[in-house]
């Protein structure tokens, strides 16, 4: 089982992520932000919370907000458009449909044959101002109003207290965070918060953390401009010793051999 990831860059107020990508992320993962994939090369399978559809050249993805996506190229040889657009660029669409959004697979290649005009020219354009982003996106929601019914967002409420547990995560996991701590944080018993996090963590809290705290240390660790001490970068992430680092190292590996 995969494991979902909080993505805190995508929700800077006035984010904007516009690039042709030949690799989508296969991590499971949620943002406050909204993401468009457009395919133009290639059969790719889209996941969104328990829907799956494998969309192919002309197709469309989309994501909400705090909805959990993740996508399988099924060849090495694909190409998409990637739009992850924060609340500053959705405002006006929010403010004049207000608890409305569109369909997760837009597949009728016909009517996206505009919207993937429209992309191609942006995506392209070498000077991208704010003021210009901005036009591009009202110009976005504009074509797929007119060529899609909007329908009522849907609340994933029972996922809310799972989706903050995670952004805790993700804000913290360099610190020495606990289920009691997290569950101080929220008002809950740690029981509950373990409960829910056992919904979408396949090898528990800790090892969820261990795996984010071994990412950061790896990074840091392979970046040679930095001037820490191996032992510099490991207490910083987290790890008491590194013996420490390397029994977390080998425990993650093995398990990444046993889901293979």
């Amino acid at each position: 089982m995969l494991q979902p990831h909080y993505y805190l860059s995508a929700d800077l107020t006035s984010t904007i992520y516009l690039k042709e990508d030949p690799i989508l992320d296969d991590s499971p993962h949620f943002h406050d932000s909204i993401e468009f994939i457009f395919i133009k090369k290639g059969n790719v399978e889209c996941h969104l919370e328990n829907k799956t559809m494998v969309l192919s050249e002309g197709d469309i993805f989309f994501a909400e907000s705090y909805e959990t996506h993740f996508y399988k190229m099924l060849e090495p040889d694909v190409l998409a458009i990637v739009l992850v657009l924060s609340r500053d660029y959705t405002s006006i669409f929010r403010k004049l449909y207000q608890g409305l959004t569109f369909d997760t697979f837009l597949t009728n290649k016909k009517v996206n044959e505009p919207i993937f005009d429209l992309m191609n020219k942006w995506v392209k354009c070498p000077e991208k101002t704010q003021i210009f982003n901005h036009g591009e996106v009202n110009s976005l929601f504009a074509l797929l109003i007119e060529r899609y019914r909007t329908i009522p967002r849907h609340k994933y409420e029972g996922d809310i207290l799972e989706k903050e547990l995670l952004r805790y995560i993700h804000l913290h996991y360099l610190e020495d965070i606990t289920m009691k701590s997290m569950a101080h944080e929220f008002g809950y018993s740690p029981e509950y918060c373990s409960k829910v996090l056992k919904k979408c963590l396949n090898n528990g809290v800790r090892t969820y953390i261990n795996s984010l705290r071994l990412k950061k240390a790896n990074e840091l660790l392979s970046d040679k401009s930095r001037s820490l001490t191996q032992l510099e970068v490991l207490y910083q992430c987290g790890f008491s010793s590194p013996s420490t680092y390397y029994r977390v190292k080998k425990e993650l590996e093995n398990n990444a051999s046993h889901d293979d």
